[in-house]
């Protein structure tokens, strides 16, 4: 089975990349084929529905989330939703090519408080009809929390973030089989 990670940071070396490379690792570790759609080189256009042909890049990603069996989307937090680039990447999708596909959400957090974008990802998931995975993650104070290789810095993270690939696991192959 297929997983594309997706995060909504373009930042160079920003956490959210780090730690979906880590997340995107261990769901290989447990037998799955992983890949990444970089939102800083796909460089999406505006979403505009009225738009005519695709260019090339636009396509592609299309294609490779079309194809994938479950999405591992990552958000940075930023003014308690979900970031403009992910936003727009998402609202490429056509609901009726996600139906069935499982899809795992993390929030990354600068501060202690927050996880409002997690409510946000999850209604733009549905309206997908991507099944949300029930286990989802908010990482606050992300820079205290996770490495710079994205590993969970704390025994506390490291139990929930099995947890979190447990469940995704779990979903896709009752999903898919």
């Amino acid at each position: 089975m297929k997983i594309i990670g997706i995060s909504g940071s373009l930042r160079s070396n920003s956490l959210s990349q780090a730690f979906l490379e880590f997340l995107l690792r261990g769901m290989e570790e447990r037998g799955f084929l992983t890949s990444k759609a970089d939102l800083k080189i796909l460089n999406l256009p505006f979403y505009n529905p009225k738009e005519g042909e695709e260019e090339l890049t636009l396509a592609a990603y299309k294609k490779m989330m079309e194809e994938a069996d479950g999405l591992l989307i990552i958000n940075p937090e930023y003014h308690g939703s979900i970031s403009g680039a992910l936003k727009n990447a998402l609202d490429y999708l056509e609901s009726s090519k996600m139906v069935g596909k499982v899809a795992a959400l993390v929030s990354m957090l600068g501060g202690e408080a927050g996880g409002f974008s997690l409510e946000h990802l999850t209604t733009v998931a549905r309206k997908l009809h991507l099944w949300v995975s029930p286990a989802t993650l908010i990482i606050p104070k992300c820079e205290t929390n996770i490495g710079k290789m994205g590993e969970p810095l704390t025994k506390e993270l490291k139990d929930r973030v099995e947890i979190f690939l447990d469940k995704f696991e779990f979903g896709l192959k009752k999903l898919k089989g």
